[in-house]
């Protein structure tokens, strides 16, 4: 299938649109938790509203990535994971149920702690070019885009290998197997669409790994924001 890359200006409706998706998550995040367990994800509840956010102070758009498989890609990696969990609360709640096992539980709470903070970094650092679908906004190569080109898609990966440690089923196990394959996908579409919008982004490229971090060898010179 041939992705055709063009330009378009930037669409009120949609912001706004994304904005209460955003907050509805955050909302429900804090909604379906015991009042102890609330305490504890309001980090959670911020990276939502952080978000929420990030798509009524975003940059115009410069470029975006057309055609139904990018955007099948980066809703399905985007909700995947929210989705199977709240399903399988109603369905089968012996998909995510707990490990109940100490080390596990240690180790998991620790891994989705470091990537939650993660994120949360990551996600303000990159409030003005955020999207879900592969778009270009603004280049953002500086704060924890010097270590990885994708420090969101790093923080998530350790907020899952987190989860799936302190409920470990096979069904989600393979879910997150999924949302894997769905990542690498989607890093593929938002690099081709970024290359096209910004010639500087191929050098970045070279210098900075796609996940796990590296400090470059140099700085690259790329708008920051």
């Amino acid at each position: 299938m041939c992705l055709k890359i063009t330009d378009i200006k930037a669409k009120t409706a949609a912001d706004w649109i994304g904005c209460v998706i955003y907050l509805l998550i955050a909302r429900d995040v804090l909604v379906h938790s015991s009042a102890g367990l609330a305490i504890l994800l309001l980090p959670t509840a911020l990276h939502e509203i952080i978000i929420a956010t990030s798509f009524l102070i975003r940059r115009p758009l410069s470029r975006r990535m057309t055609g139904w498989a990018p955007r099948i890609t980066a809703y399905s990696g985007t909700f995947l994971i929210f989705v199977f969990v709240r399903l399988s609360s109603s369905i089968n709640p012996d998909w995510v149920r707990a490990t109940y096992n100490p080390a596990l539980d240690v180790s998991g709470t620790l891994i989705w702690s470091i990537g939650l903070l993660f994120g949360l970094y990551s996600i303000w650092w990159f409030r003005h070019a955020f999207s879900i679908e592969p778009q270009a906004r603004t280049l953002v190569t500086s704060g924890p885009y010097r270590l990885a080109r994708h420090p969101i898609y790093l923080s998530y990966l350790f907020q899952y290998i987190g989860i799936l440690f302190t409920h470990l089923t096979l069904p989600l196990a393979l879910v997150m197997v999924a949302w894997c394959a769905l990542m690498w996908k989607r890093i593929g579409y938002e690099e081709e669409v970024l290359t096209a919008a910004f010639p500087e982004y191929a050098l970045y490229r070279e210098q900075v790994s796609a996940i796990w971090p590296k400090i470059p060898r140099q700085v690259v010179v790329a708008p920051s924001s």
